[in-house]
């Protein structure tokens, strides 16, 4: 059989399966519903393709799945800015370091893109994922449950001035939710981000968007982004 029709059989097979699962088959740590198995090898199998329609037998958690695939900043985070700032640092290093903050079962697709691309730069590069919800550890290969304004420090180690690119979605106006807490948790981010590093700032509409305010007690310098990545040293883009 060719390789892309067995890509397309798995990828159907995993589709329909993923339709029945719910919210506990994702977040059950023993994983004897094999969520995620089947969600990562759906992905492996077709980077790109679109979820069949919901139908009457698709769990809510599937319908979800759908919702979150297709909303616009998480299509503009993944397939544009990503992509963008992985080239630029890794015409630079071959051993990129990424930090993501904010995590959540349908997250698990930004982790594989950023695997897949990091996996095309050398064996030293590095993608770390952060949270503060202990139910999703067991969904990221390499994970830190902790409170991100404990940054530098991580559970693998100090990391000050370590990672060339930190993305910070999901995150303020989720969780932190006054603007002091996100002053804190920018000094923190940009005291782990080397000097020249991108940082990718999603916040919640309406709360805490978008008061500049929240990078005053940090090193960075933002900019909100319309269409193209800024790649001047320490910017962090909106």
């Amino acid at each position: 059989m060719a390789p892309c029709a067995a890509a397309l059989i798995t990828l159907q097979y995993c589709q329909h399966s993923t339709q029945i699962l719910t919210r506990y088959d994702w977040y059950d740590p023993t994983q004897t519903s094999n969520a995620l198995r089947t969600w990562r090898k759906a992905l492996r199998s077709c980077p790109r393709c679109r979820l069949p329609v919901a139908g009457p037998n698709s769990s809510a958690q599937y319908k979800s799945l759908q919702f979150f695939r297709s909303l616009p900043d998480r299509l503009y985070l993944w397939e544009e800015l990503l992509p963008a700032a992985i080239q630029h640092h890794g015409s630079i290093t071959n051993d990129l370091k990424i930090l993501s903050i904010g995590q959540q079962w349908y997250t698990i697709e930004e982790e594989m893109n950023v695997q897949l691309q990091l996996s095309q730069l050398g064996n030293n590069s590095e993608f770390v994922t952060m949270d503060l919800n202990p139910d999703v550890h067991h969904m990221f290969p390499h994970h830190c449950t902790q409170n991100a304004l404990d940054l530098p420090s991580t559970c693998f180690g100090s990391k000050v001035n370590y990672f060339d690119i930190v993305i910070v979605n999901g995150v303020i106006g989720w969780g932190v939710n006054n603007n002091e807490e996100a002053q804190q948790l920018m000094r923190a981010v940009s005291s782990s981000a080397k000097s020249g590093a991108t940082v990718i700032v999603g916040r919640n509409f309406p709360r805490l968007c978008c008061d500049m305010s929240v990078y005053e007690k940090s090193d960075l310098s933002p900019t909100k982004l319309s269409k193209r990545l800024p790649l001047e040293e320490n910017v962090s883009s909106e």
